[in-house]
């Protein structure tokens, strides 16, 4: 393949991606708005699983001139709904990539002493949001205002499926943010081992 026609093909591939995960978040929302989703525990490597996803971001943060840093241990292995926390993690690193055009995206993940829990924190120096605008961000269908959906692109379901899963695996999301300056994402999930 000529260089244009490897860019071309990327392209492609990113936005059928994009495509795909909004579909599959319609979809998630469906089953979670009509009471139809289900929990599948499994043991699993938490770090593996976020490292899984942080392959896809990586290269759209590169491609930006956007640091990806992370602080993430050895093992942390939990008792969860695998494909409910990839979804979520997906979700928030999705949504870091997207409104940070410049700076960094940080991953931290930590699990608490007693191991009953793990915290997962992602931190960007994106767009942001006014804080009296935050909880809105859960609503579906919900971006900051028009010229964000007209940039960005998307549904704006991203947080509301990301929060309606953590509460739907015992977990808590939390989200913290300034305009201008960025965005603080916190996830709770309990481990069930």
């Amino acid at each position: 393949l000529t260089e244009e026609q490897q860019r071309v093909l990327e392209k492609v591939y990113r936005n059928s991606e994009e495509l795909l995960g909004l579909i599959d978040n319609v979809l998630c929302l469906t089953s979670l708005n009509t009471g139809d989703a289900t929990v599948v525990q499994e043991e699993f490597e938490l770090v593996t699983a976020i490292k899984e996803v942080l392959k896809q971001y990586g290269n759209t943060l590169d491609t930006k001139g956007v640091k990806l840093v992370t602080q993430l241990p050895e093992r942390v292995r939990i008792v969860s709904d695998r494909v409910k926390v990839d979804r979520i993690v997906r979700n928030l690193l999705n949504n870091a990539a997207k409104f940070t055009t410049a700076g960094q995206v940080t991953v931290k993940l930590r699990e608490s002493s007693d191991r009953r829990a793990a915290r997962l924190e992602i931190i960007d120096t994106g767009i942001g949001i006014e804080r009296d605008q935050v909880e809105m961000m859960f609503e579906a269908f919900k971006q900051r205002d028009d010229s964000v959906r007209r940039e960005f692109s998307g549904l704006g379901l991203g947080l509301t499926v990301a929060r309606k899963l953590a509460d739907l695996l015992g977990g808590k999301l939390d989200l913290q943010s300034e305009q201008g300056v960025g965005t603080h994402v916190t996830l709770t999930l309990p481990n069930e081992l």
